[in-house]
Protein backbone atom coordinates (compact mmCIF):
# COMPACT_ATOMS: atom_id res chain seq x y z
CA UNK A 1 0.00 0.00 0.00
CA UNK A 2 2.79 2.10 0.89
CA UNK A 3 4.76 1.25 -2.38
CA UNK A 4 1.04 2.30 -4.28
CA UNK A 5 1.05 5.80 -2.66
CA UNK A 6 4.79 6.28 -3.26
CA UNK A 7 5.04 5.36 -6.84
CA UNK A 8 1.34 7.61 -7.81
CA UNK A 9 2.75 10.68 -6.19
CA UNK A 10 1.77 12.81 -9.24
CA UNK A 11 -0.99 11.28 -9.42
CA UNK A 12 -2.37 12.15 -5.42
CA UNK A 13 -0.76 15.48 -5.85
CA UNK A 14 -3.21 16.43 -8.29
CA UNK A 15 -6.63 14.96 -6.43
CA UNK A 16 -5.52 16.49 -3.60
CA UNK A 17 -4.98 20.25 -5.48
CA UNK A 18 -8.05 19.75 -7.35
CA UNK A 19 -10.58 18.30 -3.55
CA UNK A 20 -8.78 21.75 -1.88
CA UNK A 21 -9.20 23.81 -5.00
CA UNK A 22 -13.03 23.03 -5.16
CA UNK A 23 -13.47 23.17 -1.35
CA UNK A 24 -12.05 26.80 -1.51
CA UNK A 25 -13.94 28.05 -4.21
CA UNK A 26 -17.79 26.43 -2.88
CA UNK A 27 -16.89 27.72 0.82
CA UNK A 28 -14.27 30.59 0.66
CA UNK A 29 -15.22 32.16 4.18
CA UNK A 30 -15.56 28.76 5.88
CA UNK A 31 -11.93 28.17 4.21
CA UNK A 32 -10.20 31.38 5.39
CA UNK A 33 -11.84 31.52 9.00
CA UNK A 34 -9.77 27.21 9.09
CA UNK A 35 -7.05 28.28 7.74
CA UNK A 36 -6.99 31.84 10.37
CA UNK A 37 -7.98 28.80 12.93
CA UNK A 38 -5.48 26.43 11.99
CA UNK A 39 -2.41 28.94 12.27
CA UNK A 40 -3.74 30.30 15.35
CA UNK A 41 -3.41 26.58 17.29
CA UNK A 42 -0.74 25.93 15.65
CA UNK A 43 0.93 29.41 17.63
CA UNK A 44 -0.96 28.16 20.68
CA UNK A 45 0.99 25.01 20.79
CA UNK A 46 4.25 27.26 19.96
CA UNK A 47 3.23 28.68 22.88
CA UNK A 48 2.83 25.84 24.68
CA UNK A 49 6.42 23.79 23.54
CA UNK A 50 8.17 26.65 24.38
CA UNK A 51 6.78 27.21 27.84
CA UNK A 52 7.38 23.88 28.31
CA UNK A 53 10.81 24.30 27.50
CA UNK A 54 11.52 27.23 29.83
CA UNK A 55 9.88 25.22 32.73
CA UNK A 56 12.21 22.58 31.93
CA UNK A 57 15.18 24.15 31.43
CA UNK A 58 14.17 26.50 34.97
CA UNK A 59 13.93 22.74 37.13
CA UNK A 60 17.71 22.60 35.99
CA UNK A 61 18.51 25.62 37.00
CA UNK A 62 19.46 27.04 33.12
CA UNK A 63 16.72 29.75 32.72
CA UNK A 64 16.73 33.15 34.45
CA UNK A 65 13.34 34.35 33.66
CA UNK A 66 9.82 33.86 31.64
CA UNK A 67 10.46 34.48 28.00
CA UNK A 68 8.04 36.32 26.34
CA UNK A 69 7.65 34.65 23.50
CA UNK A 70 6.38 31.87 24.75
CA UNK A 71 2.66 33.86 26.60
CA UNK A 72 3.09 36.34 23.51
CA UNK A 73 2.33 33.72 20.84
CA UNK A 74 -0.31 31.74 22.93
CA UNK A 75 -1.97 34.93 23.04
CA UNK A 76 -1.65 35.82 19.86
CA UNK A 77 -2.81 32.12 18.54
CA UNK A 78 -5.85 32.24 21.07
CA UNK A 79 -6.59 35.05 19.82
CA UNK A 80 -6.88 34.08 16.19
CA UNK A 81 -8.79 30.84 17.43
CA UNK A 82 -11.10 33.16 19.54
CA UNK A 83 -11.93 35.77 16.58
CA UNK A 84 -10.81 34.44 13.53
CA UNK A 85 -12.52 37.27 11.26
CA UNK A 86 -10.73 39.99 13.15
CA UNK A 87 -7.40 38.60 11.63
CA UNK A 88 -9.15 37.72 8.27
CA UNK A 89 -9.78 41.83 8.24
CA UNK A 90 -6.20 43.06 9.90
CA UNK A 91 -4.38 40.44 7.06
CA UNK A 92 -6.78 41.84 4.08
CA UNK A 93 -6.18 45.73 4.63
CA UNK A 94 -2.80 45.57 5.56
CA UNK A 95 -2.47 43.71 2.27
CA UNK A 96 -4.55 46.54 0.72
CA UNK A 97 -2.09 49.14 1.70
CA UNK A 98 0.57 47.49 0.03
CA UNK A 99 -0.83 47.17 -2.48
CA UNK A 100 -1.95 50.69 -2.30
CA UNK A 101 1.27 52.03 -1.38
CA UNK A 102 3.14 50.05 -4.48
CA UNK A 103 0.39 51.24 -6.98
CA UNK A 104 1.17 55.04 -5.63
CA UNK A 105 4.80 54.15 -6.06
CA UNK A 106 4.91 53.47 -9.33
CA UNK A 107 2.30 55.65 -10.63
CA UNK A 108 4.86 58.48 -9.11
CA UNK A 109 8.11 56.79 -10.66
CA UNK A 110 6.45 56.54 -13.77
CA UNK A 111 5.56 60.83 -13.71
CA UNK A 112 8.89 61.64 -12.14
CA UNK A 113 10.50 59.61 -15.36
CA UNK A 114 7.81 61.75 -17.95
CA UNK A 115 9.02 64.85 -15.76
CA UNK A 116 12.55 64.45 -16.47
CA UNK A 117 12.17 63.79 -20.31
CA UNK A 118 11.51 59.89 -20.62
CA UNK A 119 8.90 59.58 -23.32
CA UNK A 120 6.41 57.06 -20.98
CA UNK A 121 3.36 55.86 -22.85
CA UNK A 122 0.31 56.37 -21.27
CA UNK A 123 -0.64 52.45 -21.48
CA UNK A 124 2.22 52.08 -18.59
CA UNK A 125 0.53 53.99 -16.14
CA UNK A 126 -2.69 51.70 -16.35
CA UNK A 127 -1.69 48.55 -14.68
CA UNK A 128 -0.24 51.06 -11.73
CA UNK A 129 -3.25 52.46 -11.42
CA UNK A 130 -5.48 49.45 -11.25
CA UNK A 131 -3.30 48.09 -8.52
CA UNK A 132 -4.10 51.25 -6.66
CA UNK A 133 -7.52 50.32 -6.95
CA UNK A 134 -7.32 46.83 -6.11
CA UNK A 135 -5.79 48.13 -3.17
CA UNK A 136 -8.35 50.46 -2.23
CA UNK A 137 -11.27 47.80 -2.62
CA UNK A 138 -9.33 45.69 -0.36
CA UNK A 139 -8.66 48.11 2.21
CA UNK A 140 -12.29 49.09 2.19
CA UNK A 141 -14.07 45.82 2.30
CA UNK A 142 -11.59 43.35 3.78
CA UNK A 143 -14.62 40.33 3.83
CA UNK A 144 -15.42 40.76 -0.19
CA UNK A 145 -11.56 40.85 -0.68
CA UNK A 146 -10.39 37.47 1.54
CA UNK A 147 -13.13 35.31 -0.16
CA UNK A 148 -12.12 36.55 -3.79
CA UNK A 149 -8.98 35.70 -2.75
CA UNK A 150 -9.51 32.42 -1.45
CA UNK A 151 -11.69 31.74 -4.76
CA UNK A 152 -8.81 32.83 -6.85
CA UNK A 153 -6.26 30.53 -5.34
CA UNK A 154 -9.05 27.95 -5.37
CA UNK A 155 -8.89 28.02 -9.03
CA UNK A 156 -5.60 28.09 -9.11
CA UNK A 157 -5.42 24.99 -7.27
CA UNK A 158 -7.70 23.25 -9.38
CA UNK A 159 -5.29 24.06 -12.85
CA UNK A 160 -2.66 22.99 -11.12
CA UNK A 161 -4.07 20.04 -10.07
CA UNK A 162 -5.41 19.28 -14.02
CA UNK A 163 -1.65 19.69 -15.28
CA UNK A 164 0.00 17.59 -12.71
CA UNK A 165 -2.73 15.17 -13.66
CA UNK A 166 -2.39 15.50 -17.49
CA UNK A 167 1.67 15.75 -17.26
CA UNK A 168 1.49 12.35 -14.74
CA UNK A 169 -0.14 10.73 -17.52
CA UNK A 170 1.58 11.80 -20.43
CA UNK A 171 4.57 10.66 -18.67
CA UNK A 172 3.32 7.19 -17.65
CA UNK A 173 2.52 7.08 -21.42
CA UNK A 174 6.25 7.99 -22.33
CA UNK A 175 7.54 5.35 -20.17
CA UNK A 176 5.57 2.80 -21.29
CA UNK A 177 6.42 3.90 -24.88
CA UNK A 178 10.17 3.64 -23.78
CA UNK A 179 9.80 0.05 -21.84
CA UNK A 180 7.95 -0.82 -25.09
CA UNK A 181 10.68 0.30 -27.72
CA UNK A 182 13.28 -1.29 -24.96
CA UNK A 183 11.64 -4.84 -24.92
CA UNK A 184 11.40 -4.77 -28.96
CA UNK A 185 14.76 -3.79 -29.72
CA UNK A 186 16.18 -6.73 -27.00
CA UNK A 187 13.61 -9.52 -28.86
CA UNK A 188 15.21 -8.10 -31.91
CA UNK A 189 19.00 -8.93 -30.52
CA UNK A 190 18.28 -12.13 -30.39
Amino acid sequence: MKRFFRENQGIWTGIFSIVLGIIMVAWPGLTTRMIVVILGILLMLTGLLLAVGFLRRRSHGTALRMPLTPSISFLVGLSMVAMPQLFIHILMIVFGILLTIGGIDQLVSLATARRYGLSIPWFFFITPAVILLIGLYIMFSPSLSASGFMMLFGITAIVFGVIVLYDEHMLNRAVKTVQAIEVHDEEESF
